[in-house]
């Protein structure tokens, strides 16, 4: 026969095993938290920046522009940035809108002087000015 001491003892046990299963599956949650936050941002960034791209492939520039500005809005810390403001300016020149066009490139080039097409940009940068200047929005 069991002891009333032993039923106890071993109902201690399985209430200290319990709490401490619990704890550790809530520290387990609570140190995943940060990840699944993580993967949930860079998927919605990758998102943003895809739709961004197939309006653009498709050339339906002024639609691509406001995906583009959503982006950067969205997600000023992904390193597509500057990819996404190069793409912004091409779509705001393609659209005839050269003050945006400008103030992208500007912009691009002000915070990413080394970027990758920066060649480019400065290209398009001085289309979107002359444009500007021809039509007199300067």
């Amino acid at each position: 026969m069991v002891s009333v001491f032993a039923l106890r003892a071993r109902a201690i046990s399985a209430v200290a095993l319990a709490t401490t299963v619990a704890a550790g599956l809530a520290f387990a949650l609570v140190a995943t938290a940060p990840a699944v936050a993580q993967d949930a941002a860079k998927r919605a960034a990758d998102q943003q920046f895809a739709a961004a791209a197939a309006l653009h492939n498709l050339k339906d520039y002024s639609a691509a522009a406001d995906e583009w500005s959503k982006f950067l809005k969205a997600h000023a810390g992904d390193p597509r940035t500057s990819d996404a403001r190069h793409y912004l300016g091409v779509c705001r020149l393609l659209t005839e809108d050269y003050p945006a066009a400008i103030a992208a490139f500007q912009e691009l080039l002000k915070t990413d002087p080394k970027f990758k097409d920066a060649a480019n940009s400065q290209l398009y940068l001085g289309m979107a000015q002359f444009n500007a200047g021809r039509r007199g929005d300067a």
